[in-house]
């Protein structure tokens, strides 16, 4: 048995450990900081008890590959870690044992290639990133990100599942992925797809069986995504906004379902009075010069551009009838006739379910600024924030809000006792599912993650709380019950991590090949043991 399996505890051991990895990726990238430790022993959600020993940051697949080979020798655990934004603990570590494996130093836009439509990425590269560089070629991925898109990694989006921008169209970050690189729990390196020649230049997802579709969703579990190929389409020439307000969540729900069946729209995005609430109280519509700025940039003349920013600056906060359910419709095309069209169908679906046309301004900013600075992790007077979410099928998901919101009610006292206030985000997956993600807010203290993901500017606004443990009980109790409910109408779900039950959903079969492929890929469970129902420490 290698010396170093004995404990990391001992700090030769832990020494030992981090030289064997600084001959690889070089010593300035290894990192033993017990506060930098403690910051990737965290999640948006939840703290380990143990902390990771040490931090590794290879910067290439032949690094990574090197790196795991390491870690699996000194019988250690692994936790690869993109920019952090996990919520349902998908990387924190099991044990005291783990190394955490940094990504973001594989951060480069391998190439553009318009000859054969794809883009290749390192894994570590963030959606702002890979959008501003499509753009400079007027090139885009179908699926182009989450709203956390201005840190948020592409290797993380696969290994959990993304939705927002151009998902009402085009389905969650993976059904754009032509073909991936995946550093197995060996060491060993697996390339999907059809490559062409040289088996270098991957250019089409499907030959043979999809393997590249067992490493998306994930959590990190089966393999670590190093590189990543993405189709690519020319960016839409057009596009327009329409927003409307509903009596309630359920007809919300009810024209989102049949707009999505009509497939109009390529964003929808939705919220309900509670955290419409809270958004208005972030706003600062009239002042925000960066948010006016973005819109004019969104249009083609500065004329337009002018006219659209006073819309959004007159519109102010109070465009939406209190008690409302506001929902925000996005259409692009190649023409300008076609997004008309689709546009003119939303406006006929949203009378059809007793919508109400109001000011698209939000519709406008969303679009203008796609990915903000990542201030909503924490409410608007600095408690906590925490989502939780089912993927929806279109006919339930109105009876799924019915059920929360007669949970919730059920649980009123636990609301007003521990001052807990929530809110519900819907948006649209493919032309198939509602996405219903329900949030809360609680009156406890930030934390590492939240401060580094922040703009100082803003932290620096926000009062700082003592912890809550009470308040915190609170909300993991009415968390696993909407977790339940979901489980009750058979929902899918988006990283999955020690959240949401899913080796309970499957059949005997099912979990079988899942084992299998588990013990094939990654047989001393060195990735994320405890993540998707996988055992904890070693296997």
């Amino acid at each position: 048995m290698d010396p170093l399996s004995a404990t990391l505890s001992e700090p030769t051991a832990t020494s030992a450990l981090a030289e064997r990895l600084a001959a690889i990726v070089g010593a300035d990238n290894v990192t033993i900081d017990e506060a930098k430790r403690k910051l990737h022993s965290e999640d948006v959600w939840s703290r380990a008890d143990d902390v990771v020993a040490l931090i590794v940051a290879p910067a290439t697949t032949e690094e990574l590959a090197e790196v795991v080979k390491v870690i699996g020798d000194a019988g250690c655990s692994a936790a690869p870690r993109g920019a952090g934004m996990s919520y349902t603990s998908s990387y924190i570590p099991a044990n005291d044992r783990t190394v955490s494996i940094d990504t973001l130093r594989m951060n480069r836009v391998i190439e553009v290639n318009r000859g054969d439509m794809t883009v290749t990425v390192q894994a570590g590269v963030s959606w702002i990133q890979l959008n501003e560089a499509l753009a400079k070629e007027g090139l885009r991925t179908p699926f182009w990100g989450p709203m956390s898109g201005l840190i948020s990694t592409i290797g993380g989006g696969l290994s959990q599942l993304n939705a927002m921008f151009g998902a009402s169209q085009y389905g969650t970050s993976s059904e754009s992925v032509v073909a991936l690189t995946v550093v197995t729990g060996t060491g060993e390196v697996i390339r999907t797809g059809a490559r062409g020649q040289g088996g270098e230049h991957p250019f089409y997802r499907h030959f043979g069986p999809d393997l590249a579709g067992i490493f998306c969703g994930d959590c990190g579990t089966l393999g670590i995504k190093a590189e990543v190929t993405f189709r690519l389409i020319t960016a839409p020439a057009h596009e327009d906004y329409a927003s409307f307000s509903f009596p309630s969540g359920e007809k919300l729900l009810e024209a989102m379902g049949e707009m999505t069946r009509a497939g109009i729209a390529c964003e929808m995005c939705a919220f309900d009075p509670g955290l419409t609430e809270v958004r208005m109280k972030r706003m600062s519509l009239l002042s925000d010069v960066k948010t006016l700025g973005a819109v004019i940039g969104k249009e083609k003349s500065l004329g337009k551009g002018l006219l659209s920013a006073a819309k959004v600056a007159l519109g102010g906060r109070n465009f939406i009838p209190k008690g409302d359910y506001p929902l925000h419709v996005i259409a692009e095309g190649r023409s300008k006739d076609a997004v008309a069209f689709d546009m003119a169908e939303a406006r006929r679906i949203a009378r059809q379910f007793e919508g109400t046309e109001i000011e698209n301004s939000i519709a406008k900013i969303i679009r203008a600024n796609p990915f903000p600075p990542l201030n909503s992790m924490v409410g608007p007077t600095g408690e906590a924030w925490i989502p939780v979410h089912g993927v929806c099928p279109l006919s339930t998901a109105p009876q799924i809000f019915t059920e929360i919101q007669k949970f919730y009610a059920e649980n009123a006292a636990l609301f007003t006792e521990h001052e807990i206030h929530t809110g519900f985000l819907f948006t649209a997956m493919a032309s198939n599912a509602l996405i219903i993600e329900p949030v809360f807010f609680w009156p406890t203290g930030w934390r590492p993650i939240h401060e580094q993901s922040m703009e100082a500017s803003h932290v620096a606004r926000l009062t700082q709380r003592p912890e809550n443990p009470a308040a915190t009980e609170a909300v993991k109790f009415l968390r696993k019950g909407v977790v339940e409910i979901c489980a009750r109408y058979g929902t899918g779900h988006f990283q999955i991590g020690r959240t949401y039950p899913y080796r309970e959903s499957r059949d005997p079969a099912f979990t079988a090949l899942l084992d299998n492929l588990k013990a094939h890929l990654d047989p001393k469970g060195l990735f994320n043991p405890g993540v998707l129902g996988f055992p904890e420490g070693r296997a």
